[in-house]
This record gives C-alpha cells, sequence and structure tokens, in this order.
C-alpha cells in the first residue's frame, strides 16, 4: 500500500507569521478594543479543558495574535485547535489560521486548549489582541510613535521545510521523516518547532545541526490499496516575551 505526503511550503507559514507583525504593527492607527472570556469547561486532575472567546471590540482586524500568561509555572498546553499555538515558558500566544483571520467590529473568534497543571490551575490575569490590553473596552486611533529599539513583532521566526518535499510519496507502515530549518532575528532564539496535521501537532522538532529541526512521524494507515494525502504544516516558538508583541 502506498501513501503520498503533500508538504506545504514553510513559506506559508513564515507570511503568516509577518502578516501578523504587519497588522499588529498598524493596529496603533486604528481604533482598538478586546474582550476575552476564558473558561475552564472541565478540570481533572493533572489536567483541564479550556475555551476562550476572542471578542474584537475597535476597527476591523485582519490577522490576530492573542496573547497571555499562564499563572502557575506548572500550566502548559497539551492538546489546542482553532488557532496556532506556542508556548515559551508561562508566556502563550494563539495565532489566527487562515479561515478566522478577519475579525470585524463585535466580531468573535472561538479557540481552545487541552491542558496539564499540577499543584493549582489559576486563571490568566490578562490578555493583549494584537498588543491592546482587552479591556472590554476601545482605545481611540492614536498616532505611532517609533522608537530607537524594533518591538519583537520585527522578529518573526521564520521557517522552511527540509523534509519531505511536496508531493513525496511514502508506503505504509513505516514513518517519515520530517525536517525544518527555522532561524529568528533580533538577538532572539528559537524555543520550539511543531510539525502539524488538521491543526493537531504530530511531532516536536528537535534541532540537531545549526538552525535544522528534525522528527519523525507515523502516518496512520488506511485500508489496503488505497492512497492518502496528507498536507503537514510547521511552526516555530521564540523567545519572545514581550507583551502584545507578534
Amino acid at each position: 500500500m502506498r501513501k503520498s505526503l503533500t508538504a506545504v511550503a514553510a513559506i506559508a507559514v513564515a507570511m503568516v507569521a509577518m502578516m501578523a507583525a504587519i497588522s499588529h504593527a498598524s493596529a496603533a492607527n486604528a481604533a482598538a478594543g478586546c474582550r476575552v472570556n476564558y473558561v475552564v469547561t472541565s478540570q481533572w486532575t493533572g489536567g483541564f479543558h479550556a475555551d476562550i472567546a476572542v471578542t474584537n471590540l475597535g476597527d476591523l482586524v485582519n490577522g490576530w495574535t492573542l496573547r497571555f500568561a499562564f499563572p502557575a509555572v506548572d500550566q502548559r498546553l497539551t492538546q489546542t485547535w482553532s488557532a496556532t499555538w506556542a508556548q515559551a515558558g508561562q508566556q502563550v500566544s494563539a495565532t489566527n489560521l487562515g479561515w478566522n483571520a478577519t475579525l470585524g467590529t463585535n466580531g468573535s473568534a472561538n479557540i481552545g486548549f487541552v491542558g496539564a497543571w499540577s499543584g493549582s490551575n489559576p486563571i490568566p490575569a490578562s490578555f493583549t489582541l494584537n498588543g491592546v490590553t482587552c479591556t472590554g473596552g476601545v482605545l481611540p486611533s492614536m498616532t505611532p510613535t517609533r522608537t530607537g529599539t524594533p518591538p519583537v513583532a520585527d522578529y518573526p521566526a521564520i521557517v522552511t521545510w527540509l523534509s519531505p518535499t511536496a508531493g513525496a510519496v511514502y508506503t505504509t507502515p513505516g514513518t517519515v521523516p520530517l525536517a525544518a530549518a527555522a532561524t529568528v532575528g533580533g538577538g532572539h532564539s528559537i524555543t520550539s518547532v511543531s510539525f502539524r496535521v488538521d491543526g493537531v501537532t504530530v511531532a516536536r522538532g528537535v534541532r540537531t545541526t545549526g538552525d535544522r529541526f528534525e522528527a519523525l512521524w507515523t502516518p496512520p494507515i488506511g485500508e489496503p490499496g488505497t492512497s492518502t494525502t496528507f498536507v503537514l504544516y510547521v511552526s516555530a516558538g521564540t523567545d519572545q516575551s514581550l507583551p502584545g508583541a507578534a
């Protein structure tokens, strides 16, 4: 049995990151505001399920990133959906997918995750959307000011697919070698690389040499004689944790 595997060029991922940075930089020119409803819908020993409703109260946003910090050091993401999620220490970010990138005035996006905890599971104290603190109100339009130090949003991670190549064909059962190059400027560092299929992380990259991160993925086995095409995505997290950055 043969299965075809299609890798989406990481240029698409890099473009998403750059679009987020651009939208964040321009957000200061428009009226901005947001409201976040973070609800722990279920909790059990060592784990919990959280739903988040993000509402844009200001002018239309095309591309967004929600940021918050877990209050406890042992809280972490284990499974996520409806956004591209990243965690570095206690800092968490969720960036729009293609289908929910646009939020008009009073438009909402519903995202969520399954998390792990040990000891306590407090709710995050504050949230930002594209650098604006979500207070439930709207900030007036303002003229952006420039400083001598570029904001961290100027340093998005740049990710490039190395393996597999687009249209590669593999025979199952077996593993598929995944590899990507991840870089970031401004003196920052890459903290994580995730490979995903249908929004679910299937492998975490391990740095091997230089900027190369590798992992192995075992695709699910279909019916004998069938061929299945998978679309792979890769994303990278960085050590940037300045509130409101993308």
